[in-house]
């Protein structure tokens, strides 16, 4: 429906000059206003001038305004009201697409990163455990018992770095469709948290304090070590030398905190260290980390009516409930 300006426009209160015509644009924006509004100004020569403020509304709301200006008292009519408002229309629709290009771009960037980043952190233990293999198969013979089984140990540490990325990859790929499978059990969380550093190597295991016991939920066993062994990683390259897991009761609900006296991370990227591939930490020595775990572990939290948080409170936190 067309906005109409009025027959007799009026001069702005306290006698605009053209430059207080942005500060009425803003309000228009701000108060979503979709009329065009006018009315006369007063230039430095004390010559008056006619304004209209038009509103360029897209899709998702008003996205800026459109200024019209012209010399001496005009009334803007119909006709004129028509051809602004076809303007600001090609103006959103410009502004649309060029916003729908940038995250386009944004995404194609990602995706780019992404997939080096995957591809590094899956060709890493595969090159190992290829040489390793090679190694045990041509020398056989010269390998004690002990030295076999030292490398076969080393094998498999890497080809379980390897699944677990890969099932970080499937939760984050079947969250978009809605197809995480979760199945609900009695858990024991101190279990759990046992199992997951038993995954970790000794000198990994030594940095890590565990506080509590005897907590009980009703969640999925697997996906609750995938949420711990998430944590604890991150813990473990990012955070502190000292780490402290706790799991306690706080009323009805179960919570679990992995805390280091690391740094923290910075308040402003708080927000983003939730969304897919963000890595809020700057590492050099960890430069090529996927940044899927967090996400995956807040998606798994809360597809078990959970969900997971982090604050800086003089030790780095994450909390999940």
């Amino acid at each position: 429906m067309l906005a109409t300006c009025s027959d007799s426009p009026e001069i702005w209160p306290a006698g605009v000059i053209p430059e207080e015509v942005d500060r009425i644009a803003e309000k228009s924006v701000a108060v979503l206003s979709p009329f065009v509004e006018s009315g006369l100004i007063v230039n430095e020569d004390g010559t008056l001038g006619s304004a209209a403020v038009v509103p360029i509304i897209g899709n998702v709301g008003t996205l800026g305004a459109l200024t019209v200006v012209a010399p001496g008292e005009r009334v803007f009519g119909s006709e004129d009201v028509r051809l602004m408002q076809a303007v600001a229309a090609v103006l959103a629709l410009a502004q649309e697409r060029w916003t729908s290009r940038q995250e386009q771009l944004r995404l194609i960037a990602s995706k780019d990163e992404f997939i080096a980043s995957v591809s590094h952190e899956l060709r890493t233990p595969l090159t190992v455990v290829a040489g390793m293999a090679s190694e045990l198969e041509d020398r056989w013979d010269s390998f004690s018992p002990e030295e076999a089984r030292e490398l076969v140990s080393l094998m498999s540490g890497q080809a379980a770095d390897m699944r677990n990325l890969i099932e970080d990859l499937l939760v984050v790929a079947r969250a978009d469709i809605g197809k995480v499978a979760v199945t609900r059990r009695r858990v024991d969380v101190n279990e759990q948290i046992e199992h997951v550093l038993v995954g970790f190597s000794i000198d990994k295991r030594a940095r890590i304090a565990v506080e509590g016991d005897g907590v009980i939920v009703w969640a999925d066993e697997g996906r609750v070590r995938q949420i711990l062994r998430n944590l604890l990683t991150n813990a473990i390259r990012y955070g502190g030398d000292q780490i402290v897991v706790s799991a306690a009761v706080d009323g009805s609900d179960a919570v679990v905190r992995i805390a280091d006296n690391g740094a923290g991370i910075p308040e402003d990227e708080w927000s983003e260290i939730f969304e897919p591939y963000a890595r809020a930490h700057s590492v050099p020595s960890q430069p090529n980390s996927v940044g899927l775990g967090l996400t995956v572990s807040r998606t798994l939290a809360r597809l078990m009516d959970g969900d997971l948080t982090y604050r800086y409170d003089g030790s780095s936190v994450f909390e999940c409930r």
